[in-house]
């Protein structure tokens, strides 16, 4: 079964619903796209899959008893994420807190630098990396003038020092897990917490394939998942421990940025997916160039809202890269991202000039005139 945001579907996702039979359900307009199933006999592991985080809300809807769905909201609660997982990272530090208790809090019992969240987010939003007392102090400064601070809860963790990646995989019909893409992320410094960059190589699927793929068994034991799409990310430290960060339930990365391994190497994650099929790794790494195939989302200024905006200047903005494989422009629909560009380069040093971009300069705001 699919949960479709049809605002947005991106091509290969397009191409792969134009070959299956699946159930429909069109979480924008609340409605099925082909004939509604019976739910009460719906197989626990038929397959699930969304294309974007609004399809939890009719998930819970349908199946709200589906050991799937019950996994899945684990999964988007940082906090009981951090539970369920806790046994294998007993060394872990992580607390949950209120942000009058963060106001009350201790800085000298916090093991700094820790990375602050909202318990339920997605991507970068609402991150940050605390590094002293004095930017815990700065971040509730900036706090006590939102209205809703006082209803916020937030999950402090320790930082990872180390490579962060994100894998797009599934967990096929006995319950072994399929990667499908691996992608390294890249960050401007230590204190840059954004998702502008991610990029692949045959050097990145060469080195960490194997690893990856004995983690995630290991992750998925204990869960009984089966042919569910999970988007994970994970750090590797600087003693080659993987540790995992997040996981979304139930897709593959979003607004179609999943996409990018078509461009490195011709894998559509949502064909392997529908026909139940695994990637022949060892062939696709051995015929692969050695070039850096790359996505960065271009995003808007927090706040910034459709109505205020003029236009955009794609063409100015397709200039700052050297070959586009694909630039896609996204609906201004709410979404801070405008456009999804894929990427090739020799090498990662053309990331610096991407990392440091101004995005905002593209966007020509309206001009309102008093009457």
């Amino acid at each position: 079964m699919i949960f479709l945001d049809t605002r947005y579907v991106s091509p290969l996702l397009t191409k792969a619903l134009s070959t299956v039979e699946e159930t429909i359900f069109d979480v924008t307009h609340g409605c099925f796209l082909s004939a509604a199933p019976n739910f009460k006999k719906m197989d626990v592991y038929m397959g699930i899959i969304m294309n974007a985080e609004i399809g939890m809300e009719a998930l819970n809807e349908f199946l709200p008893d589906h050991h799937v769905t019950r996994m899945a909201n684990i999964f988007k609660n940082k906090m009981a994420f951090r539970k369920l997982i806790a046994s294998k990272y007993p060394d872990f530090f992580y607390q949950s807190c209120t942000f009058p208790e963060l106001q009350e809090m201790n800085a000298k019992e916090l093991p700094f630098p820790i990375v602050l969240k909202p318990i339920v987010g997605y991507g970068s939003e609402g991150v940050y990396k605390l590094n002293d007392s004095e930017s815990l102090e700065q971040f509730i400064h900036t706090y006590e003038t939102i209205d809703a601070a006082e209803n916020m809860q937030f999950i402090l963790e320790q930082y990872i020092d180390g490579k962060e990646f994100a894998v797009d995989f599934y967990f096929d019909e006995k319950g072994e897990p399929v990667i499908l893409n691996i992608f390294a992320r890249k960050f401007k410094d230590s204190n840059d917490v954004g998702d502008r960059i991610y990029y692949t190589s045959k050097d990145v699927l060469a080195t960490y394939m194997n690893p990856f793929t004995q983690y995630l068994k290991d992750f998925g034991e204990s869960f009984h998942l089966k042919m569910m799409p999970l988007h994970i990310e994970l750090r590797v430290n600087t003693a080659q421990k993987i540790i995992p960060i997040e996981v979304n339930p139930l897709r593959f990365a979003g607004e179609g940025t999943t996409e990018l391994g078509y461009f490195a190497y011709g894998v559509n994650p949502y064909e392997h997916y529908f026909n139940r099929s695994k990637p022949a790794w060892d062939k696709i790494i051995e015929a692969m160039d050695d070039a850096v195939y790359n996505f960065t989302c271009a995003e808007m200024d927090k706040g910034v809202e459709p109505a205020q905006i003029e236009a955009i200047d794609h063409h100015s903005l397709k200039k700052e890269f050297k070959e586009i494989l694909d630039y896609r422009m996204l609906p201004l629909d709410g979404r801070a991202t405008f456009a999804v560009i894929f990427f090739k380069s020799e090498s990662e040093e053309e990331h610096d000039h991407i990392l440091s971009l101004d995005f905002m300069k593209f966007i020509t705001h309206k001009q309102y005139q008093l009457q």
